[in-house]
């Protein structure tokens, strides 16, 4: 796998506060309500440029239990070495106080026709 979340973190962006990193254990508030953003960062681990991730063959699904959320198309190609920042926006007012299961894959498809891809998994409470 060469396409991965670039330094194993994601941030979440809360009511326009600045991302925090959530993949070390640091939990955010949020409430109904709040608008979120999820940003996600990928990085194409090959060590040389000769396999890219075209910006149009990159993306990322998040599952909230059984709702799926497209994000963006990630904004940048990528060569060995480089990272990319998609983004995933929704409003909480669409959620009902309780625990869900959210779970983000990110895949992509290099230029010679491999497919690369990873999964992020938390548990978010409301």
């Amino acid at each position: 796998n060469n396409l991965e979340f670039h330094n194993n973190k994601i941030g979440i962006e809360v009511a326009d506060d600045d991302p925090i990193n959530i993949s070390d254990g640091t939990t955010v508030d949020a409430f109904i309500g709040d608008a979120v953003e999820i940003v996600v960062r990928y990085e194409n681990d090959f060590s040389n440029d000769s396999f890219e991730f075209n910006n149009h063959d990159i993306d990322a699904i998040l599952y909230i239990d059984d709702d799926e959320i497209e994000s963006e198309n990630g904004e940048d190609d990528v060569e060995g070495g480089e990272v990319g920042e998609l983004t995933f926006s929704f409003d909480l007012d669409d959620y009902d106080e309780d625990e869900y299961d959210v779970k983000i894959e990110l895949t992509g498809t290099e230029e010679n026709g491999g497919l690369h891809g990873e999964v992020f998994e938390i548990i978010w409470q409301i």
